[in-house]
């Protein structure tokens, strides 16, 4: 995906769901890169992504903004599904769902260890049936997705150190040239 396609996609993503996805605790970053990795794997658009993201974040996190859609009852398939796996989406201390990042996080690594049967009873309860490829896409590249969101912010660190370093040296050179330019003018006008 060129850069230009791969912001457009991205940008879909949020504004589709990243309310939903910050309500659920998720990280821009995390929330931002992992559109990016499933358009990658599934060329779909952000808008179908961020969808998908909206029905998943219904049905297993605390997400107010898209309750609506869901009922009860896929909530709790929801959670009974990822329970049967050793997945709480339930805060033990407090009883609240956990951030959606910490589900995924624990999915993702158990996922190629599951059965198909596993998988396929998962991504319907999580999902539904219109957005199980989506899920799917999302698990399976949920590792690839931290790691870019990570290199992102480090990225951001060290381009910042760059942008300093280079501003240092362009602010001595400056200040020598400028140095040279009166030593110059002192010589020519004495």
């Amino acid at each position: 995906i060129d850069f230009a396609k791969g912001i457009g996609i991205i940008s879909e993503g949020v504004q589709n769901a990243g309310s939903v996805a910050k309500e659920s605790g998720m990280q821009f970053e995390d929330f931002a890169a992992s559109v990016a990795k499933v358009a990658e794997k599934t060329r779909q658009d952000g808008s179908v992504i961020g969808n998908a993201y909206k029905s998943i974040l219904a049905r297993t996190s605390r997400s107010k903004s898209a309750d609506e859609d869901v009922s009860d009852e896929d909530r709790s398939n929801a959670a009974k599904a990822l329970s049967k796996i050793g997945i709480h989406v339930y805060d033990s201390e407090t009883g609240e769902y956990q951030d959606f990042s910490k589900t995924l996080d624990q999915l993702a690594e158990r996922w190629d260890k599951l059965t198909d049967a596993q998988r396929a009873n998962i991504g319907e309860a999580m999902a539904g049936t219109r957005q199980i490829n989506t899920l799917n896409a999302i698990v399976s590249t949920w590792k690839d997705a931290k790691e870019l969101a990570g290199e992102a912010t480090d990225d951001t660190d060290f381009y910042e150190s760059v942008q300093d370093k280079y501003m240092d040296s362009m602010t001595a050179k400056l200040n020598t040239l400028r140095a040279s330019m009166q030593d110059f003018w002192n010589s020519i006008l004495n």
